[in-house]
């Protein structure tokens, strides 16, 4: 088939694809016209015994419906962009119900292709949050999950992951640092393989990352049946020919992260992904009590999800847009 393209835009998104080859062509785009309705709404379900029914990574939150994150203002339309954050006004109680946020899945599926999602706001990183942009198969981690764009508390880089099942299962999957301008913290994306469960493969961006940026950036997956890429801008320093409908990724340079064989074969371990844009609090990562340690601690005096709880004001600039 031919390539297609996925264009996002929370200013907006695109998918592309066909794989055989390096241009694609428009297949889908998420706009202003048809954003919000081309995702599920996860949402928290506090009654039940399951924490995973309440945040899979269990972080001190509660996702909304679309009704309610609407209501509450976590959603919007701002003419062509989309806006999605956090609640950003009302103090909570800890230990008890998180803080409002929003988790979206999208309703479709995504194999092969290109997909670049457009931002004019990330979210800006402070203690307690954990925003990402990802994908996953279903089952997890069968299937294996993406994380273009992952960070925590008030880290500066952004923090790609890739999970995997059992070796034994799909085969072997790592990263090197070769044909990538990431760094490698981490090489086995055995979800069960790392120093902690659900490590994964870790990686560390060198290069001009927008993460965390208030004037956004561009952030694109190339996936084909060898090779799954990762691209990341500044918008001043976009590929010129990236608004083009049937881009030329040949030209883009080397990618942030690199997953190829024979380290890992990607059609053994990535299939029927969904994306997914949320913000969380806490949880495993940014509630990690290494991790808090590391500055959050000693800035806030607090643990992570009773600073949380009582300083809302801080999280008024983590949305996407």
């Amino acid at each position: 088939m031919a390539p297609t393209l996925l264009s996002l835009g929370v200013a907006a998104l695109a998918l592309v694809g066909d794989v055989s080859a390096t241009r694609f062509y428009l297949d889908e785009t998420y706009d202003q016209s048809n954003f919000f309705d081309k995702w599920d709404f996860f949402v928290s379900d506090y009654s039940s015994p399951d924490y995973n029914d309440v945040d899979p990574t269990s972080g001190y939150v509660n996702y909304r419906s679309r009704h309610d994150a609407a209501q509450l203002g976590l959603i919007k339309e701002l003419g062509d962009e989309m806006y999605i954050g956090v609640n950003s006004r009302d103090m909570t109680e800890f230990p008890g119900v998180g803080r409002d946020s929003v988790r979206i899945e999208s309703k479709s599926l995504y194999n092969e292709g290109l997909m670049i999602a457009r931002f004019t706001h990330l979210p800006k990183p402070v203690c307690g949050s954990w925003p990402a942009f990802w994908s996953f198969g279903d089952p997890w981690p069968t299937l294996g999950e993406l994380d273009f764009y992952e960070g925590w508390n008030d880290g500066t880089i952004n923090k790609p992951v890739i999970h995997t099942d059992h070796a034994a299962i799909n085969g072997n999957c790592s990263l090197t640092n070769q044909g990538q301008t990431s760094i490698v913290t981490h090489d086995n994306c055995d979800t069960w393989g790392g120093i902690w469960d659900n490590q994964g493969c870790t990686t560390e961006t060198t290069h001009e990352d927008p993460y965390g940026s208030d004037e956004g950036g561009i952030y694109a997956v190339e996936w084909t049946d060898e090779a799954i890429k990762f691209y990341s801008w500044t918008w001043a320093n976009r590929p010129a020919n990236i608004d083009s409908e049937s881009p030329d990724t040949s030209t883009w340079g080397t990618p942030s992260v690199l997953i190829a064989s024979p380290s890992c074969e990607v059609k053994n371990h990535f299939r029927n992904h969904k994306l997914v844009i949320n913000i969380t609090f806490c949880g495993k990562a940014a509630g990690n009590d290494g991790i808090w340690a590391q500055s959050c601690l000693r800035s806030t005096r607090k643990s992570c999800s009773a600073y949380v709880a009582e300083n809302p004001a801080d999280f008024e600039d983590t949305y996407w847009q």
